[in-house]
């Protein structure tokens, strides 16, 4: 579902924002809500939350889809994300 952890590099704080922005604008995920992709981002994708089917705003599943996101567009060029 996610990125392997060694494709990651450890961003600063300022390109994680901006990836998970950008990750958040694709996915149409509100501003407000951005910050709790960031503890996500950071945990192994075994991890990640899953979908609890009570209709939760935002899902997890949206969450974790910017995380995947974010971590796509942080990963040194020419690693494959699985």
């Amino acid at each position: 579902m996610g990125i392997e952890d060694s494709a990651v590099t450890d961003p600063t704080d300022e390109q994680l924002d901006a990836a998970i922005a950008a990750a958040g604008d694709e996915v149409g995920l509100q501003t407000y809500y951005r910050a709790c992709v960031r503890p996500i981002f950071r945990a192994p994708p075994e991890r990640w939350p899953r979908c609890c089917d009570s209709g939760c705003e935002p899902c997890n599943l949206v969450l974790c889809e910017v995380a995947r996101r974010a971590q796509a567009r942080l990963a040194p060029q020419g690693s494959s994300s699985t």
